[in-house]
């Protein structure tokens, strides 16, 4: 993880984080950086054993104005969460997409991939997020307690949840940030969505993966916040 990341870059709003799957808690504090209250929304893939989110129904309700960042699964939820409330003012979306899994003419990942790693997932845990970070392009620890229930549940939202139509609706700025060695969401699969939105930038960074918040944190927090300054 790139341990020269700028302190507290942005402050104006709140800040809503919503990881991606089975990123450990520890490098979602990355993005502590980009605001002075920041709230890391757990989905309980490392905790409350037995229990999970239902992520068909899930949307964040926030009470003031605040921005939304989303990582990969997470950038999926900020999408349909935008479209719920006036309170989100801005989205910085990591690594995203509307769709996951592929279809035709659309650059996604084979269901196949995720129906392995759900096999994988019941049978081996800590291979399967070995593997898993490894395709990333990082290498945290792996976490000391599984919730294979929330864990298959987030596998499920990849590859059943489809909200390519919402990004039509959304108004509201948005920054885009993959990058070019993406092994998990290909880069096409991330300009698509950005070839829905009404207002967005988009921004590739080369020789970032998948982890791009973790490995090329610096330049990811400098994109965020010129973003956040300039429309908030």
């Amino acid at each position: 993880m790139d341990k020269s990341a700028p302190d507290a870059a942005y402050n104006k709003l709140k800040q809503i984080v919503l990881p991606g799957w089975a990123v450990p808690a520890e490098c979602n504090s990355v993005f502590k950086a980009l605001s002075n209250e920041t709230e890391i929304i757990d989905y309980g893939f490392f905790s409350g054993y037995g229990k999970s989110l239902d992520f068909n129904d899930f949307e964040i309700a926030p009470k003031r104005d605040c921005f939304v960042t989303g990582h990969s699964l997470g950038s999926l939820l900020a999408l349909k969460s935008a479209l719920k409330t006036d309170k989100i003012k801005a989205l910085v979306l990591i690594a995203p997409f509307a769709r996951f899994t592929e279809s035709e003419n659309y650059p996604g990942q084979p269901e196949l991939a995720v129906a392995t790693m759900k096999r994988q997932l019941n049978k081996n845990p800590g291979g399967l997020l070995k593997s898993f970070y490894r395709r990333m392009g990082f290498s945290p620890a792996l976490p000391e307690e599984f919730n294979i229930e929330a864990l298959n549940a987030g596998l499920d939202a990849l590859a059943e949840l489809d909200f390519r139509e919402m990004p039509t609706k959304i108004k509201i700025p948005t920054i885009i940030i993959c990058g070019d060695n993406d092994l998990i969401v290909k880069e096409e699969t991330s300009k698509d969505l950005a070839g829905r939105l009404e207002s967005f930038e988009l921004h590739t960074i080369p020789g970032a993966g998948h982890a791009a918040p973790f490995t090329h944190t610096n330049e990811c927090l400098e994109l965020i916040a010129k973003f956040l300054k300039k429309h908030l």
